[in-house]
């Protein structure tokens, strides 16, 4: 029997007012043995540091790597331009602020040898609490794994920061939906509802791995006590729940706290009384928008 062509692979990598620690991402994937076929950054950040700036023009040029840069941040709509701008046969989602280890590439392409598989989430390992430095020699040290899970499962949640996908479902499925907005609150669980409900493969699998190092500042870390950031949180928690109904992975009394969490119940805004006014106004116009859009077609370049 002959056997399977390697897929393409293409990695992505929606950023946000990220400077060095971009430069040190790109710089991983640059040196891997084995790298991807190419690689994309969907770039949101208005200006960059000058030295930031220039490096990311001069690898560009040098077709190192792909830069687009969009005008309005949305990262459902960068993981879109990246689906647009690549023919790989699949795409690697990272973040800007990922370690990774030296077989990161060559784990997500072979794992596509396997016509069963349409999405492979990995494990990601995160800063534990008061850790304050992570060391590129030994990255999973001080850190916790999201999923304490041992072996490759299927229909298990994964996280954005890490996953890759076959480029002809991820667009046969209408690409990412740029209704949810702000700090983008559950657009991976909506994309992997969609991928799952029109009959494709999810998995996650603990083998492959990157060590997230959750950047203080940029990336989806908006200011809490900014407006925009906490309707539109309100809105994704909500519109995940009103789209999905009981098929979703959380329940209405968890949507429904951690929205009012991060909203009109947020500490910094309970202690203000005197503008509950304007945050409960606020609320249950996320609450309308939820619904709203949740009934209404995906917004994207890849629906008809």
């Amino acid at each position: 029997m002959a056997s399977r062509p390697v897929p393409s692979l293409a990695v992505g990598i929606p950023t946000y007012r990220r400077e060095q620690v971009l430069i040190n991402t790109i710089e991983q994937l640059l040196s891997l043995p084995c790298p991807a076929d190419e690689i994309i950054i969907a770039d949101q950040t208005p200006k960059h540091e000058s030295d930031v700036g220039i490096y990311l023009s001069e690898k560009a040029a040098d077709n190192r790597i792909h830069w687009i840069k969009l005008e309005k941040p949305n990262l459902c709509a960068a993981r879109n331009q990246i689906l647009a701008n690549t023919q790989c046969d699949v795409v690697l989602y990272l973040d800007d602020d990922v370690i990774i280890p030296p077989n990161l590439v060559e784990y997500h392409r072979c794992a596509y040898l396997d016509p069963r598989v349409d999405l492979i989430g990995g494990q990601v390992y995160s800063r534990s609490k008061g850790v304050t430095y992570i060391s590129p020699d030994d990255p999973r040290a001080g850190t916790y794994p999201i999923r304490n899970i041992e072996h490759r499962v299927e229909n298990v949640d994964y996280i954005g920061c890490h996953y890759s996908v076959r480029r002809k479902v991820a667009i046969d499925i209408g690409g990412f939906d740029e209704q949810i907005v702000g700090s983008a609150y559950w657009e991976e669980g909506d994309f992997s509802a969609r991928i799952v409900k029109a009959g494709y493969h999810l998995y996650f699998d603990p083998h492959i791995w990157v060590t997230h190092l959750q950047s203080p500042s940029g990336g989806c870390r908006i200011p809490k006590n900014n407006f925009h950031p906490q309707w539109t949180k309100t809105m994704n928690w909500l519109l995940y729940k009103f789209r999905y109904g009981r098929k979703a992975k959380v329940s209405w009394r968890q949507a429904i706290v951690c929205s009012l969490r991060s909203g009109p119940l947020l500490r910094e805004n309970f202690l203000r009384p005197w503008r509950w006014h304007y945050y409960w106004y606020h609320y249950f116009y996320s609450v309308i928008q939820a619904y709203k859009r949740a009934k209404s077609p995906i917004q994207s370049p890849f629906v008809k």
